[in-house]
């Protein structure tokens, strides 16, 4: 007759049994995944093509921008501009994701067997809790996965579709996922481009702390990148931020550079397309410049991507990765760009009415105020870039807020209401943020120099 032991130990091992062939048969399903998406993007069955796996954050996922023109699709065309073979390339970025989610997509990448992995991703961090050590090797599980994944979609189960603008679109577009603030999470379960579908569940700190508290965790991270890709016989390569001149970007920056060489890692300097694009035009046209490559939120444009993309095929080329085949200058994609620096000035003897100057149906927003140390509400000014201030001198709020769109001469008129002239007293100063293109592109914002009104 079983004794009570020898019924336990039967349980258990059942349980245990049951639990590996779970674990084992959601391998078996992510092995026909991996094979069925190098299937796919084999295209025509051409077998030679080496694959680029991107991971990363909202940068590298392309927010703002459709597929074909994201940094990783960009890279392929050029690849195989002129009937070259070229490379195929994946992207299993998600937006939101900070260094130890690029870790996990980078396994998953791996799986596909390729190349080279180019990783994007840091900035994030500054405002996000890394997690605990979790339940260590069991962490690798995938039927650990598959039971967060489960509760995760439980406990988010009423999240609301996440809308973004993409360029070329009417207004806001349903990018295909969900976000939700929770009071001290956020959740991005945004679809990857391509590969596996996996949520991002953040936990936000309640402000951003220096980056000194980041950068051992940062570290960490690409160096255990670079240990995962090496032991998948993939070659790493770190990608700088185009907005790398930049507050908080520049130190990741910064970062990545310190790791070149460490464990295979290559970095490629994505940062010096926006050096360049800027040098390439006068001072007082460089806040315009900026503006066609970064959004307000500093994420690339599709111009932008045009431009860092031909800095990453470099360094794809010169690790082996691309064939040789002849590359452009980064400037390339800024040939016969037109961009016109944004002007403001009061008409003569009109106290009270101001001419805008720039480029056909901009959107011009007038602020008006008094001199002080305030920041400006919505208003987010690169930090570094000298054609921008960190702050406006417009006081503590904003005094008028009226909008006028630029007519086919990129001219318009702007007349401050007698209502908020009683409210404005002593020294004024104003200064217009204009949105290229127009409301639905008000992504790409630039400012004009801010004046003095007597």
């Amino acid at each position: 007759m079983p004794t009570i032991a020898s019924r336990t130990v039967a349980v258990l091992f059942g349980f245990v049994t049951g639990l590996t062939l779970v674990e084992g048969g959601l391998r078996v399903a992510a092995f026909f995944q991996a094979r069925s998406t190098r299937t796919r993007l084999a295209g025509d069955g051409d077998t030679t093509r080496p694959l680029v796996a991107f991971v990363g954050d909202s940068n590298v996922w392309g927010l703002y921008v459709e597929p074909h023109e994201t940094v990783a699709k960009v890279v392929e065309r050029m690849s195989r501009a002129g009937g070259a073979v070229g490379i195929s390339t994946v992207n299993f970025a998600k937006p939101g994701s900070p260094t130890w989610a690029v870790v996990d997509q980078l396994k998953r990448a791996l799986a596909l067997k390729p190349v080279a992995v180019v990783a994007r991703c840091g900035i994030n961090n500054f405002s996000m809790v890394p997690p605990g050590e979790g339940g260590g090797v069991l962490e690798d599980l995938l039927i650990v996965k598959a039971a967060r994944r489960a509760m995760l979609n439980w406990r988010w189960r009423d999240a609301k579709p996440w809308m973004q603008p993409v360029s070329g679109a009417k207004g806001p577009q349903e990018v295909g996922g969900f976000s939700k603030q929770g009071e001290n999470a956020t959740l991005f379960a945004v679809k990857a481009r391509d590969g596996f579908d996996d949520p991002v569940e953040v936990l936000k700190t309640s402000n951003v702390l220096p980056f000194e508290k980041h950068a051992e965790r940062m570290r960490a991270d690409y160096l255990k990148m670079a240990e995962l890709a090496q032991a998948g016989g993939a070659k790493l390569v770190l990608a700088t931020y185009l907005a790398g001149l930049e507050e908080g970007f520049n130190a990741v920056r910064q970062l990545m550079a310190g790791l070149a060489g460490q464990k295979g890692i290559t970095v490629s300097d994505c940062t010096k397309g926006m050096a360049l694009a800027l040098q390439s035009v006068p001072q007082e046209a460089r806040g315009a410049m900026r503006a066609r490559l970064l959004t307000t939120d500093q994420h690339p444009t599709p111009l932008g991507y045009e431009v860092e993309a031909r800095i990453l095929a470099k360094t794809l080329k010169e690790i082996g990765v691309l064939p040789d085949i002849a590359l452009e200058s980064p400037t390339a994609p800024l040939q016969g760009v037109k961009v016109v620096a944004p002007k403001l000035r009061l008409v003569p003897g009109e106290k009270w009415t101001f001419e805008v100057e720039g480029e056909p149906k901009d959107l011009a927003r007038l602020l008006m105020g008094t001199p002080g140390n305030s920041t400006v509400d919505l208003v987010n000014v690169p930090f570094n870039a000298n054609t921008y201030l960190r702050v406006l001198t417009l006081g503590p709020r904003i005094a008028a807020q009226t909008f006028v769109t630029l007519d086919e001469k990129g001219l318009g008129r702007i007349e401050v209401p007698d209502l908020v002239r009683q409210n404005l007293k002593g020294p004024l100063k104003a200064a217009c943020l204009v949105y290229r293109g127009g409301k639905e592109s008000y992504a790409q914002t630039v400012l004009t120099p801010v004046i003095d009104v007597p």
